[in-house]
């Protein structure tokens, strides 16, 4: 009877053009790592080399392949990896010129939410799929997600169009105010990626406080408490 109540949730991966490529169960926990490690096993199994991985924590997560048994792996098939557009504004800025989908080369105009947009078609089945078995859970997800690459393959050459389209737009327009601000600013396209090379390095340095300025802000929270401290205990005290 409680076995209907086992399964957590899904986990899946989705190519940029909506298809569903791998989906499994999360038993009885929530998105542990055991999980995303998994996937990206399978992908790799599946389409070889050189995949790029969205991941709304991938800053993290690749510290955990690096130090997974897939590790050399992942190494060896070139698996690269960037944080969603959206997401990636909500880390630092040092994970933005690190992980942000505009400084990695080769991703195009992907946004990386496909996954997300696949979930709010998903939120269809809620009401079907709460109290079913697991058997009868999985059914219903594989039924629809099934239903839901069709729908995808059917407005695929639309979709390729419109952004091939946007992509030519993009290049016409931004193009000449590229060359109209390297010319005003004397600077060239390889000035520009060594300012993005430069911050990574310097960001890359500031993981932690130089000593002085730690021991500058130690002392001014001590100030504070002090101040805390004479408020709650107006009277004198030789050590306050």
């Amino acid at each position: 009877m409680f076995a209907l109540f086992a399964i957590a949730g899904i986990f899946l991966a989705v190519c940029q053009h909506g298809h569903v490529l791998v989906i499994c169960d999360m038993i009885r926990s929530g998105e542990l790592m055991k999980y995303p490690l998994a996937v990206v096993n399978r992908l790799m199994d599946d389409f070889g080399p050189d995949i790029c991985l969205g991941y709304d924590i991938m800053c993290a997560f690749s510290t955990t392949l690096a130090k997974s048994s897939l590790g050399q792996k992942t190494v060896a098939f070139c698996l690269g990896g960037v944080v969603p557009a959206f997401h990636s504004h909500a880390h630092n800025r040092g994970c933005q010129v690190q992980w942000h989908p505009v400084f990695v080369d080769g991703v195009g105009l992907e946004d990386f939410k496909e996954c997300e947009r696949t979930f709010c078609r998903l939120n269809e089945l809620a009401s079907v799929t709460w109290l079913t078995m697991p058997f009868h859970h999985q059914q219903h997800i594989d039924e629809h997600l099934h239903f839901h690459d069709l729908d995808k393959n059917a407005g695929l050459g639309n979709f390729i169009f419109q952004n091939y389209h946007q992509a030519l737009e993009k290049i016409e327009i931004d193009s000449p105010r590229l060359a109209a601000l390297s010319n005003r600013l004397r600077i060239t396209g390889k000035d520009y990626e060594h300012y993005l090379d430069s911050e990574q390095k310097y960001l890359a340095g500031l993981r932690k406080e130089p000593e002085a300025v730690q021991h500058v802000a130690d002392y001014m929270e001590l100030l504070f408490k002090l101040d805390e401290l004479k408020y709650f205990f107006p009277f004198q005290h030789p050590f306050l």
